[in-house]
């Protein structure tokens, strides 16, 4: 549900701004441009004037809008026919890119050992389901989207999995020709057949996914009568469905919903999950883009009864972070920022009153990022600064970090279940590429489910972190990359990226697109400004609403410190 990280911009802006800066070719005159009529419309905002010339190019379905696009589009192919240096580029990148000859995603384990992947070769565009009974063992092919409702001839893409936790069946959200929704269908794993079950009105792969019932008879999901965005009913209405396989899909048995008479409204998104296969209890989110969520909670056994007993769980006061919390038996685990700006790892007995325990307090510039739970002991991430991050484990009371296979910029946790031996860790940084590990029996392995055939390799990019003073004294973070032995005379053009909003932070991620930036020469930047969540909970809120000026005001502040270390220069 949590708003996704922005990270890769579109190859051919990276291509459009690498050329510019790179190549002779003599930029576009701006009267050269195609032209649009404007139409001038005033609003009133705050008792304030507001004049808005171009509001009709919100309308889609006018045709000299549309066609306007078109010649826009036009113009910039005809440019981009004229860069020389565009084809150097895009040979570079086709030529890293080859090492990913086979590409894994998205994968998820069952609590039987079972591996369920996507997997695409680079001479196909369709990303194909496929599993294995260990790490080591051969792929089995499962399902190929392309081969679904063949009858209607859609292209179906495959954008969610999640197999049942004793790995029988998988869970498969299919998406087609950019329509909003998917169908929901069911594989079973040992016939390597679809099940006559087909559901639509749902968005796994936005909406916190679906939830397998303990003896994966059955899921929950969040269904969406209206996913059509010019509706006015868009989005409304929603509702978590217990579905059991065999059953009517339209047929829906709502358990979580505004009927049910609780604080939620018809415009909220009521979604219900079971966290982990031998919980006693069901949670209900209210919820929403913000970090924090109002919850409810009812005993498992109830989803039998025609009626569930939603009871208040906890609310958004408690500052527990959205969809990071665990029950153990009687006990919910969780991460938290009441009374903690870098969040705590906290508890409470199921037991009413619910009062906050603290387990792991909270730590001097390290934010608390995720928790996980894995063999019964509870993992965490942190980040410091949004750009070094640690694991730790708690176990028996004691607090301990890890020691890393190397160092990273950002960790991703994974577990089956609360029960299951292994917690999958994989490690990412700015010229790391993604590395996937299994920890077990107090080790690190190489999982040889990879991501890449051969990784690549950046040695001559330099990273450095440091922080500059903003506007108001404030230290920003500022990740700066270039090739080593670059001339610090201005003349570097730069590219900065940045993001501060709901919290979120832009970790170190490995991407061979802007590595190529730096590659030829220039400059790429990221500053970690005020909105996001680099240096926790007060640093988003510093950049929120009426304090939104700070977000870029430091992003201004950041710009000057790189004219000022001569990395770039305002002309370049």
């Amino acid at each position: 549900m949590k708003l996704q990280k922005m990270r890769y911009i579109q190859i051919g802006l990276c291509l459009f701004l690498m050329t510019s800066c790179f190549s002779k070719s003599k930029s576009p005159d701006f009267n050269d441009f195609p032209k649009t009529k404007t139409d001038t419309i005033e609003d009133y905002y705050f008792g304030k004037l507001i004049y808005d010339e171009f509001r009709h190019l919100e309308n889609l379905k006018d045709t000299t809008v549309t066609n306007w696009f078109k010649a826009q589009d036009d113009f910039t192919e005809k440019y981009f026919e004229e860069v020389t240096y565009q084809k150097k580029i895009a040979e570079q990148l086709r030529s890293q890119n080859i090492n990913d000859a086979k590409v894994i995603t998205n994968i998820k384990y069952s609590d039987n050992g079972f591996a369920f992947y996507l997997k695409q070769d680079l001479n196909n565009k369709v990303r194909k389901l496929f599993y294995r009974e260990t790490s080591n063992s051969d792929d089995i092919e499962l399902f190929d989207p392309s081969s679904f409702q063949k009858v209607f001839k859609r292209e179906y893409t495959i954008n969610y999995i999640q197999p049942s936790w004793n790995g029988v069946y998988v869970l498969i959200s299919l998406s087609y020709d950019g329509i909003t929704g998917s169908n929901l269908i069911v594989i079973d794993v040992a016939n390597k057949k679809v099940m006559p079950d087909v559901i639509t009105n749902a968005e796994p792969d936005s909406y916190l996914g679906i939830s397998w019932l303990p003896d994966s008879s059955g899921f929950l999901y969040l269904y969406i009568p209206v996913l059509d965005s010019e509706n006015e009913n868009y989005m409304l209405n929603s509702s978590t469905v217990l579905h059991k396989l065999g059953d009517n899909p339209n047929s829906r048995r709502i358990i979580f919903s505004s009927s049910n008479s609780l604080s939620l409204t018809e415009e909220d998104l009521p979604i219900a999950k079971i966290l982990s296969k031998n919980d006693k209890y069901i949670i209900g989110y209210k919820a929403s883009v913000e970090n924090y969520w109002e919850t409810y909670f009812a005993k498992i056994e109830e989803l039998e009864k025609e009626t569930i007993n939603w009871k208040p769980f906890y609310g958004l006061e408690e500052k527990i972070y959205a969809d990071y919390g665990y029950f153990i038996n009687d006990m919910f685990v969780f991460a938290s920022g009441k009374n903690a700006d870098n969040r705590t790892i906290s508890s409470f007995e199921m037991k009413e009153p619910f009062q906050q325990k603290v387990l792991v307090p909270e730590k001097k510039d390290e934010v608390i990022t995720s928790l996980y739970v894995a063999n019964n002991n509870f993992y965490y991430t942190t980040s410091k600064f949004g750009v070094e991050a640690f694991l730790y484990e708690y176990k028996n009371g004691q607090d301990l970090k890890m020691d890393l296979p190397n160092s990273s910029g950002e960790i991703s946790l994974n577990s089956p279940s609360n029960e299951h031996s292994a917690l999958y860790v994989g490690l990412d940084g700015w010229t790391q590429d993604y590395v996937r590990y299994v920890y077990e029996k107090n080790s690190f392995i190489e999982n040889p489910i990879s991501r890449h055939e051969k990784k690549l390799r950046f040695e001559d990019v330099k990273v450095r972190e440091v922080l500059v003073n903003s506007h108001d004294g404030v230290e920003v973070p500022l990740s700066i990359m270039y090739k080593r032995g670059l001339k610090f005379d201005g003349s570097n053009p730069a590219f900065i990226y940045s993001y501060g909003a709901y919290g979120e932070s832009i970790t170190p991620f490995f991407s061979p697109t802007f590595l190529n930036w730096v590659d030829n020469g220039g400059v790429f930047v990221v500053p970690h400004i005020r909105g996001g969540g680099e240096k926790g909970d007060s640093w988003h809120e510093q950049g929120l609403k009426s304090k939104k000026f700070n977000s870029w005001k430091d992003i201004i502040a950041c710009t000057e410190y790189l004219i000022e270390k001569k990395y770039t220069s305002k002309e370049t």
